[in-house]
């Protein structure tokens, strides 16, 4: 997950240069040099305690005080090692060699976040920051509970699940999804991840294979793939919270299911919309993982969308291939 920072100051800003002569302003987290990198060959190996900066980073981030680092345990750490293997061997080890930590924070607001940090050199390094509670369960519970929180639960009839199968354990989504956004950072999948970065790296905003058709601007799709209400879909609690009754639900997922975005998550913008389509692109090559969205009323299934049968991601996910940098 990338969220929109909604706090202009967090640290004492430190000024940068970079590319020839531009000066940038960056917060003392996002420094590599204000970080511990262990030297580990394995990516689950850079499991480590939370930093205490980091941690305060967060705590005003999202407005939560009583964040607090999680350490993994044994039986925890292979499924996080067994997500680590899922990936392509090639993103594998571009990951591994900038990623900086991997980390855990106690109840933390979302179920993973992908954070930058710059070298002197404009070299960018990454920490993931996960939610433990996605090491408990598998993933079509973590996907459910996710959904779940786009919608005010207006009536006590209508319920929406996700299934994905009980075989596998939810981090993996979890961490494909923040494994993408790495991708996204550092090959430049959508025209740009952050826009902070545009500036600091001197990054050219062009059109991408990935968003060319589909993405008008960063949250704005083409005109033939928005839906009503699409614009009011928040997740987690932010944005104010959800704003979408459950008793629409089934009317919402009629409309989405016309468009080539994986989840009403994806639809948001073309950043988590890259970050969807990774993960669930792997989830059903490598995993067979299956994929169903369920809105029940008294128990009675009354609509049902597979995404995978969608013609138009189909197509989409014809082109993974090309992302095999």
């Amino acid at each position: 997950m990338l969220r929109l920072k909604l706090l202009l100051v967090i640290f004492t800003f430190i000024t940068l240069n970079v590319n020839a002569g531009t000066t940038a302003e960056i917060e003392p987290i996002h420094l590599l040099k204000t970080h511990t990198i262990g030297a580990q060959a394995a990516i689950f190996n850079k499991v480590a305690t939370t930093p205490d900066f980091t941690l305060e980073y967060l705590r005003k981030l999202d407005e939560k005080p009583n964040y607090s680092s999680y350490t993994p345990g044994t039986k925890e750490m292979e499924i996080i090692r067994k997500a680590t293997e899922i990936l392509p061997p090639q993103h594998k080890k571009l990951i591994n060699d900038r990623l900086i930590g991997i980390y855990f924070v106690n109840d933390f607001l979302s179920s993973g976040y992908t954070e930058w940090v710059i070298d002197s050199d404009s070299n960018l390094y990454f920490f993931i920051v996960f939610n433990p509670k996605t090491l408990e369960s598998d993933i079509s519970r973590i996907l459910t509970e996710k959904e779940k929180t786009a919608f005010i639960k207006d009536d006590s009839f209508t319920d929406i699940s996700i299934d994905c199968g009980k075989k596998h354990s939810g981090f993996y989504y979890i961490f494909l999804h923040e494994a993408g956004h790495i991708l996204d950072y550092l090959k430049n999948i959508t025209p740009y991840v952050e826009k902070t970065l545009i500036e600091i790296q001197g990054i050219k905003i062009i059109e991408k294979p990935f968003t060319e058709k589909i993405w008008a601007d960063y949250s704005r799709p083409e005109k033939k793939y928005d839906f009503p209400e699409r614009n009011n879909i928040k997740f987690y609690g932010f944005g104010g919270g959800p704003k979408i009754k459950i008793s629409d639900s089934a009317k919402l997922y009629k409309h989405f299911s016309k468009t080539p975005f994986f989840t009403l998550y994806a639809s948001q913008n073309w950043v988590e919309d890259w970050a969807e389509f990774y993960a669930f692109t792997i989830m059903a090559n490598k995993l067979k993982i299956p994929y169903t969205i369920k809105i029940s009323q008294n128990n009675k299934i009354i609509y049902s969308y597979k995404p995978y049968k969608n013609s138009l991601l189909s197509q989409r996910m014809k082109k993974i291939k090309t992302y095999s940098f």
